[in-house]
């Protein structure tokens, strides 16, 4: 279920609108670009990771940096979704760009 959605810029302007969902959320096989969120007071989002992926359930399942997302206290997934993946790099590599994560590194 949705809880909310999130607007990301990048730097030059481009906006992006991401549905919110609970981390733990079912997701199915969900392509596009998302965001491991926490949030720390209702619309207060910091965004600790962004990537892309064509099946975001499996992107989640098995992540590398899960143990980055538990450290900082990820409690929510935004998605964006896209299914042509060289837009999808594009905008993660954008967004990471703006808001370095502290999980992408």
């Amino acid at each position: 279920m949705r809880l909310d959605t999130l607007k990301l810029e990048d730097r030059v302007g481009h906006e992006y609108a991401f549905d919110v969902y609970h981390r733990e959320a079912a997701f199915t096989a969900a392509h596009g670009v998302y965001l491991v969120l926490r949030e720390d007071a209702p619309g207060d989002y910091v965004t600790l990771y962004v990537g892309e992926t064509d099946d975001l359930a499996g992107a989640l399942d098995s992540h590398p940096r899960k143990a980055c997302f538990d450290e900082h206290r990820a409690n929510r997934v935004g998605l964006h979704p896209k299914s042509d993946p060289a837009v999808r790099q594009e905008i993660a590599a954008a967004l990471v760009a703006n808001y370095d994560p502290p999980c992408n590194e």
